[in-house]
């Protein structure tokens, strides 16, 4: 099976162990991933504002760029994403197209150098891809490392699952991470801010309010016992860590770890060689293991 994959900014930067995971947990379920031919920026923040129509131009213009390396590499009509953020703006941005059609007549104007958006491409996040395709006994069946039971606080974060319909699970009670953790051996905490915002790029502007944000919902994971978090969004991931960090005193030199969903899949299967050292000496510690 072979499928578009687009990657975005994040993940061929400060992401990239996540992309190193995910693309060999997928090789290791004979999905092969083509990536998207001269993407661009996503654009990041889906603007909702309805005269917005030119912030639709990044993102669909990666859509069209996405359908034509489809039918080059005839691959299954499916975009493949891992960070969040895109995630959204791919499937808004479709969504306005399909719906808008003095928009999409604008958009096509704006982008009349570039082939038409027929649509028929299906944009689905890394969960969804391993929900539908591998599936939860698909992953128990190729387990080789059993994760023993590892307390592991999800964090999934506003965009993955917001708004409804856009979002990969339900917004209130999602529970896509947990059944896959489960399914390769850990064991996920429940506690109260596993679907909700990390700080996001208030980051840049007002970082102390951020590290504040970040310190409540590690204070809460570690009262639920977690002993780490497991993301699928970098700029959860990084929010999560630094905020450990500039909040160390609060939190009285406790740290959580923060992995990447692919990452923990990765070891599961015994593929050490798609997890970078640091990373791998983190989760053999938290088992118990030798390092």
């Amino acid at each position: 099976m072979k499928v578009v994959y687009y990657p975005g900014c994040t993940v061929k930067s400060t992401a990239i162990r996540y992309e190193k995971a995910t693309i060999g947990v997928l090789k290791s379920f004979d999905i092969d991933t083509i990536e998207v031919e001269n993407w661009t920026c996503c654009g990041v923040v889906y603007n909702l504002a309805v005269d917005s129509v030119a912030y639709t131009v990044a993102p669909l213009r990666n859509l069209i760029r996405a359908q034509e390396t489809a039918r080059r590499n005839e691959t299954e009509k499916i975009i493949l994403t891992l960070c969040s953020m895109c995630n959204h703006t791919l499937r808004q941005a479709e969504r306005r197209y399909k719906s808008d059609i003095d928009g999409a007549s604008k958009l096509r104007k704006y982008m009349d150098d570039e082939p038409e958006y027929k649509g028929g491409m299906r944009i689905m996040h890394l969960l969804e891809v391993l929900n539908e395709f591998i599936g939860i006994d698909g992953l128990k069946r190729h387990v080789k490392e059993h994760l023993k039971g590892m307390k592991v606080a999800t964090f999934y974060g506003c965009l993955l699952l917001r708004p409804r319909g856009i979002g990969v699970d339900d917004p209130e009670d999602p529970t896509i991470m947990e059944d896959i953790l489960i399914s390769i051996g850990a064991d996920p905490v429940d506690y109260p801010y596993r679907n909700e915002c990390c700080g996001s790029y208030s980051v840049v502007r007002t970082p102390g309010v951020v590290w504040d944000r970040v310190l409540e919902i590690t204070k809460a994971a570690l009262r639920a016992g977690a002993r780490a978090f497991v993301t699928t969004c970098p700029l959860c991931a990084f929010n999560l860590e630094e905020g450990q960090k500039y909040r160390s005193r609060e939190l009285r030199g406790k740290f959580l770890p923060v992995f990447y969903i692919s990452e923990l899949i990765a070891y599961a299967l015994g593929r050490r060689e798609y997890i970078e050292d640091c990373v791998l000496a983190q989760i053999r510690r938290l088992l118990g293991e030798d390092v």
